[in-house]
């Protein structure tokens, strides 16, 4: 029987047999086997049935540096790339889901309810080798850690408001502490960028109980530098 040329198949068929591969290859390696733009490239599977996702994938991985910023991305920057809703929904769901898992994993694993404990924490940032960025640590009632969510590269603090409250009301929670990693401006800028944020966060009753600026050997406090404008009911 004469074997078919794989250049007289339709692309159809053809893109069928990669995703083929691709999902045989995953449940037999695992996600490590797997480049970053591949894994957008397999969630992306359901929303785009009839077209190669890989050019897509890449352009969106180029863009977002990582995975892990992509997964991070608001609707509105994934809005830009012409996606479909159904799209949009699937880049998320792994943040979503990370979400969900760690807020039952980390709760009472991580308690701020004194400085040392927060400075331990923090000090992990150097230790895995981020050494730029900005994170929000989400917080409940009691200061446990509920969340810790590393914001997409590039991203300001006054064009995410909405992304930040959306995630403090999933979670339930009712304090932030943001940790700038090597800023890159000043503290007296960084500070106008949070009184921004905590207007936006007042009406849920969300508070900041700090921000923290780290670089290389030295860590400053907004709050114990009286740079935050403001008491807030809850102080570390």
């Amino acid at each position: 029987m004469a074997k078919s040329n794989p250049s007289s198949l339709s692309p159809k068929l053809l893109a069928t047999g990669h995703r083929q591969r691709m999902r045989q290859r995953i449940l037999d390696h695992g996600a490590s086997s797997f480049a970053d733009y591949e894994l957008v490239e397999m969630l992306l599977y359901p929303a785009i049935p009839r077209r190669d996702t890989k050019p897509l994938a890449k352009s969106l991985i180029d863009h977002f540096g990582s995975f892990l910023a992509l997964c991070q991305a608001t609707p509105d920057e994934l809005t830009k790339f012409k996606l479909n809703a159904n799209a949009i929904t699937l880049l998320m769901l792994p943040r979503i889901c990370a979400v969900s898992l760690g807020s039952k994993e980390t709760k009472n694993l991580y308690c701020f309810d004194d400085w040392s404990r927060l400075m331990t924490y923090v000090n992990r940032y150097t230790s895995n080798n981020i050494t730029t960025g900005t994170s929000i640590l989400y917080m409940n009632s009691r200061n446990e850690l509920l969340l810790d969510s590393l914001l997409p590269a590039g991203s300001e603090i006054s064009t995410l408001h909405r992304y930040i409250a959306e995630q403090a009301l999933h979670l339930n929670a009712t304090a932030l502490i943001i940790v700038y990693i090597s800023p890159k401006r000043p503290a007296n800028v960084i500070s106008q960028h949070v009184q921004g944020l905590k207007q936006a966060l007042s009406p849920l009753s969300v508070s900041i109980h700090d921000v923290l600026l780290l670089g290389e050997g030295w860590t400053s406090s907004l709050q114990q530098e009286g740079m935050l404008n403001g008491d807030f009911e809850k102080r570390l």
